[in-house]
């Protein structure tokens, strides 16, 4: 056990299909993995009904983890004596643990909608668990509910990949004002960090323009280091892996640069 709490990092867009859970069980990798200086201890949250994260984590299948884990997010979430303590297991990584998530979890939202403070549990839940590790990720889903708003709540810096072939200012300014109602209730305002994703590294001149869009509408909050459209993060996740422990060493070395970089800005701007 620390001394010092957790950094709790959501990663999110609105958007689904930007390469949001494979970038989030990279990033746990690239933490855990020690390539980064240290092998910081991390905790893995499954805030997506549909699992993906969890089954690469812990190498089972949807109905593997029901019948395996007595507690899942969804227990976490809806039941008031349980804390996120009771619900965490040990993945296949080290150093690495996680709160898997089944299908029940999409019904959270609406379990939870008379709960006092309903949009504040994950932040509570996790206080059981916030000197266990030196970073908790929280995998969200891309959508806008109650445990989305849980996330926001409980996390300090949220990550959002974007991609460039269905990039949009109109949905980013949305997710960006998504963000800043959030901040308007919260004690300290969250950290946000936008990367790209999916980059298709033929299209320069496209991608230089986006570039330039984001830059203009975030500022120092975009990060330049990207993750490129390449197969190996879907066939390395398919296959219950990383980019990190893959055998084709781009996609290691694109997750390690930009894992530095968020975690450089991190420690520059939070702890």
């Amino acid at each position: 056990m620390s001394n010092k709490k957790a950094t709790i990092i959501a990663v999110y867009n609105n958007k689904g299909g930007v390469g949001k859970s494979t970038f989030a069980a990279n990033l746990a990798h690239a933490l855990s993995s020690g390539l980064l200086g240290n092998s910081y201890r991390v905790c893995v949250l499954d805030n997506d009904g549909q699992s993906n994260i969890s089954m690469v984590l812990t190498s089972k299948s949807e109905d593997e983890i029901s019948n395996t884990y007595q507690n899942t997010i969804f227990d976490m979430m809806t039941d008031e004596d349980l804390t996120a303590k009771d619900c965490v297991v040990q993945s296949i990584f080290n150093n690495i643990d996680v709160i898997c998530a089944t299908d029940d979890h999409s019904d959270t939202p609406d379990v939870i909608s008379s709960y006092v403070d309903n949009t504040r549990i994950m932040k509570e839940k996790l206080q059981s668990i916030e000197y266990d590790y030196d970073f908790i990720i929280i995998d969200c889903a891309p959508t806008r509910d109650r445990n989305v708003y849980n996330a926001l709540f409980a996390a300090d810096v949220v990550l959002t990949p974007l991609e460039t072939q269905i990039f949009s200012q109109v949905g980013l300014r949305n997710l960006l004002g998504q963000v800043a109602k959030v901040n308007k209730k919260r004690d300290n305002a969250l950290l946000h960090y936008v990367f790209l994703s999916k980059v298709d590294n033929r299209q320069k001149v496209h991608n230089i323009e986006v570039k330039k869009h984001l830059i203009t509408l975030l500022g120092d909050d975009f990060i330049n280091d990207y993750i490129s459209m390449l197969s190996l993060y879907s066939k390395c996740f398919e296959e219950g892996k990383t980019a990190i422990n893959y055998s084709d060493e781009k996609g290691k070395i694109e997750v390690l640069n930009l894992a530095k970089t968020i975690l450089n800005k991190i420690e520059e701007e939070l702890i």
